[in-house]
């Protein structure tokens, strides 16, 4: 059984999840090869499928086409869980799929961050920083951070992001060559360095977790190892 939501450009569309989930997403990601179309406007990421496209129609057709498509090969497509989302200039009405309306909405969270039909961040960064107001703290308290992840019983942000940073390399690394992610990663681009030190690299700060964890690039074959040795628990 996958599940399906999605959500748009002015159209998008955009998730699955199967018990079986790694299998799940070889099939899905299969049977519509060739109904996908081209980066960025089709992602897929674990149990996650974004569809996008730069009209309501064209969405709509594709949102159609991904359901008969997988029922065709025995996955149910769960209207109930998909969602339209509307980027820009706002519009009456939604997009359907088998004859239902969808649900559209103002704003779609995908991979732990808000995409906002406004095209802002700034709503995602306010409810990350003002996250102490949950406990009623003000900054002119001046209580030290270690003491508000304490209480809401948090990880540190560092820390989190690295697992997350490693949580995406692992599905890099197990991805095919042809894969979005893994063109991204060996992408050279061209031109000359600007003078001075270095900025550090993506792949540097890779590095420095996959040591700090005591990862290696073949651990990725072993999901359980990886997910052990990269997990930061909350405090308790």
């Amino acid at each position: 059984r996958c599940d399906s939501t999605t959500s748009p450009k002015p159209m998008s569309a955009g998730q699955s999840s199967c018990t079986k989930r790694p299998l799940a997403q070889y099939v899905a990601d299969t049977v519509t090869k060739d109904i996908q179309p081209r980066h960025p406007w089709t992602l897929l990421y674990a149990d996650d499928v974004m569809i996008a496209s730069e009209t309501r129609h064209g969405l709509e057709q594709q949102v159609q086409e991904w359901k008969t498509r997988l029922e065709r090969f025995g996955m149910k497509y769960n209207i109930k869980k998909t969602e339209y989302l509307e980027c820009g200039d706002q519009t009456d009405g939604t997009i359907a799929a088998g004859g239902v309306q969808l649900n559209k909405v103002t704003q779609f969270k995908y991979l732990g961050s808000c995409v906002h039909s406004d095209c802002t961040t700034l709503q995602d960064a306010k409810t990350r920083v003002s996250a102490a107001w949950m406990i009623g703290l003000t900054r002119l308290e001046h209580v030290m951070n270690e003491e508000v992840r304490k209480t809401l019983k948090v990880a540190p942000i560092t820390e989190k992001m690295r697992e997350s940073r490693l949580r995406w390399y692992e599905d890099v690394l197990r991805s095919n060559d042809t894969s979005m992610a893994e063109t991204a990663l060996e992408l050279n681009v061209e031109g000359r360095r600007p003078r001075g030190r270095p900025l550090t690299r993506w792949l540097d700060r890779l590095k420095d977790d996959m040591r700090l964890t005591k990862v290696t690039c073949r651990d990725a074959a072993d999901p359980m190892k990886w997910k052990n040795r990269c997990k930061q628990a909350a405090p308790t």
